[in-house]
């Protein structure tokens, strides 16, 4: 792993989600060259798989968090809204 992949690991999900956002805007403004172009997609790319992977990460530990009515773990699906 290189390290900016590393540092990619180390955004938070908000932070994540703001790079690709940016990403996004510089590539709708089409003034970047192909190659710069071609980067900012595998990093956008890069990005979206962390945050998709920081989302399940979240799901998962609600899962473990919730309980039923009588106190007791009780396994169910969360689903976040994806944007």
């Amino acid at each position: 792993m290189s390290a900016k992949d590393e540092k990619m690991d180390e955004l938070s999900y908000e932070d994540a989600v703001k790079r690709l956002e940016e990403i996004v805007n510089l590539l709708e403004k089409g003034e970047a060259s192909l190659e710069e172009s071609l980067d900012l997609f595998k990093e956008g790319m890069a990005l979206s798989k962390i945050c998709e992977l920081k989302l399940a990460a979240m799901e998962e530990e609600i899962s473990k968090l919730q309980v039923n009515a009588a106190g007791k773990p009780e396994e169910e699906a969360v689903e976040f809204l994806h944007e």
